[in-house]
């Protein structure tokens, strides 16, 4: 049955792919509590970044974590530029941005979208 492909947002919670060739078919999708690591963030982000140009309708992507970022790390490995706002940067190379936004004292979120 493939009509899961016909839906257009998706929320997972504390869930880590191997794979995005299934998230493909989703224009957004919101990670909550994604992973307990920096690493599996940047790692993700990355992959998203390497394969964006299959994601056909992709608009918006954003993961939640449950601690706070490291948002300079994240700048420097993704090679991210500066905007005129302060929290977004540009995706060198791509259509789109990066969004850092404070939750709770516990937490942060990034979130990549079309520009």
């Amino acid at each position: 049955m493939d009509q899961w492909k016909q839906a257009k947002h998706l929320v997972l919670k504390g869930y880590c792919f191997q794979s995005i060739d299934h998230l493909l078919y989703f224009s957004t999708i919101e990670f909550r509590d994604y992973s307990n690591s920096l690493e599996n963030v940047i790692k993700f982000c990355e992959v998203i970044l390497k394969n964006i140009s299959n994601w056909i309708n992709f608009k918006h992507l954003k993961i939640g974590t449950g601690y706070i970022l490291d948002t300079k790390t994240i700048k420097r490995v993704l090679n991210l530029q500066p905007t005129a706002s302060p929290q977004i940067h540009s995706i060198p190379n791509t259509n789109l941005v990066i969004q850092f936004k404070r939750g709770n004292r516990h937490s942060n979120s990034l979130e990549i979208t079309k520009n």
